[in-house]
């Protein structure tokens, strides 16, 4: 029942990458909408989109459906732990016990 805003992010706690060292620890899962709506629509409008439209499909259900909530994000928080991440005290302890190597997605 909520309209989605076009440029729009919103965040799934918890379904986003997991933690390293932890799979079962995941950050957030940031998603972004880019949508365009009309601001308003006529009731005239409306009856003859659903006139010419197929109706809306019936939903099937496996039954392994998971319920989340998607909340409001500020981007400018985006990398910096709020999804659940490891503290720099954590990160320096696998550097000195010999951990796996940090790995970090490449920019073009």
């Amino acid at each position: 029942g909520e309209v989605t805003k076009h440029d729009s992010v919103k965040i799934i706690k918890g379904e986003g990458m997991p933690q390293h060292g932890n799979i079962f620890n995941k950050g957030g899962l940031f998603v972004h909408f880019n949508v365009v709506f009309p601001t308003t629509l006529s009731s005239d409008m409306v009856a003859k989109l659903k006139k010419v439209l197929p109706p809306a499909p019936q939903v099937m259900l496996s039954g392994e459906e998971e319920q989340v909530s998607m909340q409001p994000v500020d981007m400018s928080q985006f990398g910096r732990g709020a999804g659940g991440g490891r503290s720099a005290h954590e990160a320096d302890e696998d550097d000195e016990s010999g951990g796996a190597q940090r790995v970090q997605c490449g920019q073009n």
